[in-house]
């Protein structure tokens, strides 16, 4: 898919075992979301003790959406985002934080962000484990 139209798809790879938590995992990926469409990292750098889960998650909810709109004004299409996860099982000792950084991934895709996230995990039973666990959204 890269190799036919580099520019309309962006892939962005993380493993969750080599993040203590959610929010560190946030905010890297915030940091390479904006590098990726920047070319460099944001000047004003986001401090894990001054954010929150809600605010590092709506922090990537307005990039991802400010990022289309620039898209929009520009091009045709619209850059399709994949964040894989691989591990993402790990964060299943922290599913609130975990459970609103994909609602507000998922919150964007109403302002045609197209991103997309893969999970992996080795645990076969992860999206049936509670009702409403982040990963059992995957459907939505």
């Amino acid at each position: 898919m890269k190799s036919e139209n580099p520019d309309s798809f962006r892939p962005f790879l993380f493993n969750a075992m080599t993040y203590p938590d959610v929010k560190s995992f946030s905010i890297i990926l915030y940091e390479k979301i904006y590098e990726s469409y920047y070319g460099e990292l944001p000047k004003k750098r986001i401090e894990r003790d001054q954010v929150d889960d809600e605010d590092i998650a709506c922090k990537i909810e307005m990039l991802l959406t400010r990022i289309s709109d620039m898209h929009k004004k520009t091009f045709m299409h619209q850059p399709h985002r994949i964040i894989v996860i691989d591990e993402v099982d790990c964060f299943s000792s922290n599913e609130k934080a975990f459970t609103l950084l994909v609602r507000h991934i998922i919150k964007s895709q109403n302002k045609n962000t197209q991103t997309s996230i893969i999970g992996i995990a080795n645990s076969v039973d992860l999206p049936f484990r509670k009702k409403h666990s982040a990963i059992a959204m995957r459907d939505c």
